[in-house]
């Protein structure tokens, strides 16, 4: 009986500090971008958003553009590349020794901060081979940054999808490539779009490893060999060149909105994937 209280009383600890850290962690957020909005949202001008960078209206515009270009290059050969690959390790049993040496790299990859992977991309893509600062090498190096998280994802995704339905598809004689296509990837779908989503906002809010490899230049890259600047690079460059501050906070109301979007957006489908 008194053991119980006292697990009991551990529980409502627990529930008690867990309910605070909530709260700072709130009363934090909702200060830091109580203030960005604040300061930010004044800014707004028609100059922010013109088609052409200068040092009077510091428009954000090719940064936006350079943005949904690096993701979208991005996404296009890491989604598949990550699914397929997330697919494949999906089949092998958690103790199988191969299975548990590449989740173990692809944890490590995942685990290592961005700026290491921006002075491998500069090494390597920008010097080594010769491409130079341009859209091409942020593309390749983003596309290992963010591989192991669309890897991970995808592969627990394809795990989730119930045992019995892979036996019942068996049991009826389906072949492998029709329960693939008609009973796991159904199941499987909504999660594996919800990680591509999240992957989406980090490459958005990625700026280490492209300082090093996309470059800073402020303008819409014509090519996959120009340099060009996403939003996290333009507002890390305009907090050490705007001396008034205004145009910088702006940029972090545009680029926490379009993060904070696709954030709810992947919660939204997970949420309704549970709830099915």
């Amino acid at each position: 009986m008194e053991n119980r209280r006292s697990i009991d009383t551990r529980c409502r600890v627990l529930r008690v500090f867990s309910l605070l850290a909530a709260a700072a962690v709130m009363i934090a957020f909702l200060t830091t971008a109580g203030g960005i909005f604040v300061k930010g949202i004044p800014e707004f001008t028609s100059g922010l958003f013109s088609y052409i960078y200068t040092e009077r209206n510091f428009s954000l515009f090719p940064s936006l553009i350079g943005t949904f270009y690096m993701t979208a290059g991005v996404l296009l050969i890491a989604a598949p590349l990550g699914g397929i690959t997330g697919l494949w390790l999906s089949g092998f049993s958690l103790e199988d020794r191969t299975y548990r040496i590449i989740s173990i790299l692809i944890d490590c990859l995942n685990g290592m901060p961005s700026i290491l992977y921006g002075l491998y991309g500069f090494l390597f893509f920008v010097v080594f081979m010769g491409i130079g600062y341009s859209l091409l090498s942020g593309i390749l190096v983003l596309i290992i940054l963010i591989l192991p998280m669309i890897i991970r994802i995808s592969e627990k995704a394809f795990r989730s999808v119930f045992c019995m339905y892979r036996e019942t598809g068996e049991a009826l004689g389906i072949s492998r490539v029709s329960m693939l296509r008609h009973v796991v990837m159904p199941q499987a779908f909504p999660d594996i779009t919800a990680g591509i989503i999240l992957s989406a906002a980090r490459i958005s809010g990625s700026a280490a490893a492209l300082l090093y490899t996309s470059g800073t230049v402020a303008q819409i890259p014509g090519s996959l060999m120009d340099s060009g600047r996403t939003l996290a690079v333009h507002v890390y460059l305009l907090s050490s060149e705007d001396t008034e501050g205004g145009s910088v906070y702006a940029a972090m109301v545009i680029l926490v909105l379009i993060t904070g979007i696709l954030n709810e957006l992947a919660f939204y489908i997970i949420g309704r994937r549970k709830h099915e």
